[in-house]
C-alpha cells in the first residue's frame, strides 16, 4: 500500500520493520544518510532490541561524520548480533569490526564470507571495495567496485564509490564517464555530487565547482560537506582568508544539522590548515575549540596532527 518494500530483517514489530524499510529505500535510492536516520532512529525506538537497525543508524552516523554516535550505536548491534539471521549478522559484526574498531582487516571477513554465501547480493561488494580503498588495494578496489554496480545498477552510492575508484587509479576520464551514466540514468545522491564536484577540482572548472555548491544549499547534513571541500579549494589556491569563511561556514552548517562531532572535525581541520602555513596562534586556538566541541576520533587525529 505504501509502496515501500519490507527489507530481510529480524524484528518483532512490523512498524519497526517499515521504518528500517523506508531508511533503507532513502539510501539505496538516494544515498541520502542524513535523511535516512531518522528512519534507523525510530526503529530502534520501536524495537530497542533491533540490531540491524542500530548498525544502519551507526553507518549512517558513520558516514556523516559522527563516529562516536556510530560506534555507540554499532555496540548495542554488535551485543544483540545472536537474535538475527546469518545475513545481518555478518553485516553487524563487519561494520563493528570497520567503523566502530577501525579494524579493517578485521571487518574484511565476513564480508568476504558474506559474498561468497550470498553471489548475487551487491552490498558485500560494495563495502568490500570500500574496505580495499582504505587498505590501499586500488586495483581491488575498482574490481569490487565494479561487482557491486553490476549486482546492483540501481543504486548511487555503487556509481560514486566506482567513480571514486577509478580516480585512485588516476584514470579521470572513467571516473567521469561513471558519474554521467548515472545522471544519464536519473539517479542521484550527495556522493554523486561530491564527485562531480572533485573531478570540476581536478580539471580547474570553477563553474562546475559552483553548480555542486549551489545544489547543495540549504540541505541539512549535506551542504556542510561542500562548503568544507571549497574551504580546501580556496585553500589550494593560497586564499586562506576565503577558506577560514567557508570553514566558519561549513561549522555553522554542522551545527544547524545537529552533527557536532562533524563541526569540530571541520575547527579540526582548520588548525591544521593554520599549523601548515605557520600561523601558530590560530591554529592552537582552533585545534582547542575543536576538542572542546568534541571528543570524537576524528577530530582528535585533526586536532593533534594541528598541536
Amino acid at each position: 500500500k505504501l509502496d515501500t518494500p519490507l527489507s530481510q530483517a529480524t524484528t518483532p514489530s512490523l512498524e519497526a520493520l517499515k521504518a528500517f524499510s523506508l531508511g533503507r529505500k532513502t539510501i539505496v535510492k538516494t544515498g541520502d544518510f542524513a535523511a535516512a536516520a531518522p528512519f534507523m532512529q525510530r526503529a530502534t525506538e520501536l524495537d530497542p532490541n533491533f540490531a540491524t537497525a542500530y548498525a544502519s543508524l551507526g553507518v549512517c552516523y558513520a558516514n556523516l561524520g559522527e563516529t562516536t554516535l556510530a560506534a555507540k550505536n554499532l555496540r548495542m548491534a554488535f551485543g544483540l548480533r545472536q537474535k538475527m539471521s546469518e545475513r545481518e549478522r555478518l553485516y553487524v559484526e563487519a561494520e563493528y569490526y570497520k567503523t566502530s574498531l577501525g579494524d579493517l582487516q578485521k571487518a574484511r571477513q565476513p564480508y568476504e564470507l558474506w559474498a561468497q554465501t550470498y553471489p548475487q547480493d551487491g552490498l558485500p561488494r560494495g563495502n568490500l571495495a570500500l574496505i580495499y580503498g582504505g587498505l590501499g588495494q586500488y586495483d581491488k578496489n575498482l574490481e569490487e567496485s565494479l561487482e557491486a554496480l553490476r549486482l546492483s545498477p540501481g543504486e548511487p552510492l555503487k556509481y560514486s564509490n566506482l567513480s571514486e575508484a577509478y580516480l585512485f587509479l588516476n584514470r579521470v576520464q572513467e571516473a567521469q564517464s561513471t558519474v554521467r551514466e548515472a545522471l544519464t540514468q536519473k539517479l542521484d545522491s550527495p556522493d554523486l555530487r561530491l564527485s562531480l564536484y572533485t573531478l570540476a577540482f581536478l580539471q580547474g572548472d570553477e563553474e562546475g565547482m559552483q553548480r555542486q555548491v549551489a545544489w547543495a544549499n540549504g540541505k541539512s547534513g549535506v551542504e556542510d560537506v561542500f562548503l568544507a571541500n571549497e574551504a580546501d579549494t580556496a585553500a589550494f589556491s593560497g586564499k586562506l582568508v576565503k577558506a577560514r569563511e567557508f570553514t566558519r561556514r561549513a561549522v555553522t552548517s554542522a551545527v544547524q544539522a545537529q552533527e557536532k562531532e562533524t563541526a569540530a572535525g571541520y575547527k579540526a581541520v582548520g588548525a591544521l590548515r593554520e599549523a601548515l602555513v605557520y600561523n601558530a596562534t590560530q591554529a592552537r586556538k582552533l585545534a582547542l575549540a575543536a576538542l572542546i566541541r568534541s571528543k570524537g576520533r576524528d577530530a582528535q587525529y585533526a586536532a593533534a596532527l594541528a598541536l
